[in-house]
């Protein structure tokens, strides 16, 4: 989302004017993006299960801001955060593979994620299950039903059936001469997939330009004015 404003004209006797005019509607649009960023990490966190502060301005897949300058007046509010971009409705809001990937790999919940709110542990990653398949078990099966791709892994389970953990969480195989195991689905790989619509920055931006904009404006004008140097 940006916003851009156009100043022109001549008002005679007012030397400076034009510059604080343009000045003030950098600001006005920065505050205003601003705005529009804040009630967008608000809905975010209102409408979804967030872990950590990727969100944040000064991170990598951040809600960002782009300040606007008395000559070049345009702010933005953006994310490079690309699961969020889909949300938006970017890309038809379809998830395809990063750039080297053949596919997507879809997490299943209880076997990887251990619950939709946890987040999936670095050495339960597909990448990772499968470059270490000699210590973790994992492979890739086709289904005879429909040619689907799944990464499978053997966990280790104790007498009571319960599948055995490692201290951060991972599975592990089976341990003594008697081992029990089972074999559980880890993710399904697929080409692409539609993500939800929620657009939680575009929408709320665009309120926020509704309810800031014209007060932000009308008080850095005053401003200006107050400030401007005349002949």
């Amino acid at each position: 989302m940006s916003f851009t404003i156009e100043v022109s004209g001549d008002l005679p006797g007012v030397l400076t004017l034009a510059k604080q005019i343009n000045y003030a509607a950098a600001v006005t649009l920065t505050k205003t993006a601003k705005a529009g960023q804040s009630l967008s990490v608000y809905t975010l966190k209102a409408r979804n299960t967030v872990r950590g502060g990727w969100y944040e301005q000064n991170r990598k897949f951040g809600i960002k801001v782009k300040a606007a300058k008395p000559t070049d007046l345009e702010s933005s509010v953006y994310t490079n955060a690309d699961w969020l971009q889909e949300e938006e409705g970017y890309h038809g809001g379809v998830k395809t593979p990063d750039k080297h990937a053949g596919n997507l790999a879809l997490p299943d919940d209880e076997h990887v994620r251990h619950g939709h709110s946890n987040p999936v542990k670095r050495n339960e990653k597909a990448r990772i299950l499968l470059n270490r398949a000699s210590r973790t078990k994992a492979f890739k099966i086709v289904t005879k039903k429909g040619g689907v791709t799944l990464i499978m892994q053997r966990v280790g389970t104790d007498k009571a059936g319960n599948k055995l953990r490692s201290k951060s969480g991972g599975y592990l195989r089976g341990r003594g001469k008697k081992r029990t195991s089972e074999l559980v689905t880890k993710y399904v790989l697929i080409k692409s997939a539609k993500v939800p619509y929620k657009p939680v920055v575009t929408v709320p931006v665009v309120i926020a330009f509704r309810l800031h904009f014209n007060p932000f404006f009308g008080n850095e004008l005053r401003k200006a004015i107050q400030t401007a140097r005349i002949r």
